[in-house]
């Protein structure tokens, strides 16, 4: 009768160093963000580092050293704890699209390192995500690789945004002040190719097809328009045969408005 004594008191005497470990890790990362978010960063660091070596909180911990170093450490190092947290995370997507654009993942928007490129590619590479991510990281990728000259590869890169390139625009038309942006223009109405219009100098102007674009796939009114205190209207025909659910991805430098079927 005394060995299952004796194997209760270790099954119990393990159950509380574990609870005793788990809590004690979970309130180093506390303390560690609180540290964080009153702008002490080295107590914060050690607090991560503490966190990290108790092994359960490890990828919040390395989250919150990857944003400490985004703010004053090199770029490399931010990403170097981002690309771990990446690693053992089961669901970066948020972190990835939030931190996109900072050192964490991208310092720049030429030229990346091996491991950042590597990162990049596997971003692009996934299926499972929302697709707006992946085609961000093909941009990225191509980006790289237009910086470095490299424009095959860049081409098959940009060509994995699958961004529509067949527009129509017309324009310019009024906007000082930016009084024309809700102003109701008959640009809406008249989709037909020779419909005509009258431009913001009182000259007619209609519908004409964008012949190139840039390689990056950006639909860059300014090389087509002046654009300055203009408004000016881009549009294309999708045609699909069968009901589908799709998703309308658009990015813009400026203000946009956007209509699909007239609405």
């Amino acid at each position: 009768m005394l060995k299952p004594i004796a194997l209760q008191k270790t099954f119990v005497l393990f159950l509380f160093l574990f609870f005793s470990s788990n809590t004690f890790a979970q309130s180093n990362l506390q303390n560690a963000w609180q540290a964080f978010f009153n702008n002490k960063p080295d107590s914060a660091s050690a607090l991560f580092n503490q966190a990290i070596q108790q092994n359960n909180h490890a990828g919040d911990a390395l989250l919150g050293l990857s944003l400490i170093a985004e703010a004053d450490q090199a770029p490399s190092r931010a990403f170097d704890y981002f690309q771990k947290f990446y690693a053992q995370s089961k669901s970066p997507a948020p972190y990835v699209y939030a931190l996109w654009t900072t050192p964490c993942i991208n310092s720049s928007f030429g030229k990346h390192s091996p491991q950042q490129l590597a990162l990049l590619k596997q971003i692009a590479a996934n299926t499972t995500w929302d697709g707006m991510i992946p085609a961000m990281a093909s941009s990225m990728i191509g980006a790289h690789y237009e910086a470095g000259n490299q424009l095959s590869e860049a081409d098959a890169f940009f060509k994995n945004i699958h961004s529509i390139e067949n527009w129509q625009i017309t324009g310019e038309f009024e906007n000082i002040s930016t009084s024309g942006f809700d102003r109701t223009y008959p640009v809406i109405d008249h989709p037909e190719a020779d419909a005509l219009f009258a431009g913001k100098y009182g000259a007619k102007t209609g519908w004409h097809d964008v012949t190139d674009v840039r390689r990056d796939k950006w639909m860059d009114f300014t090389y087509y328009s002046s654009a300055e205190n203009s408004v000016i209207f881009s549009q294309t025909f999708v045609n699909s045969t069968d009901n589908t659910e799709a998703q309308l991805r658009i990015g813009v430098s400026g203000s946009v408005k956007v209509w699909v079927n007239d609405k």
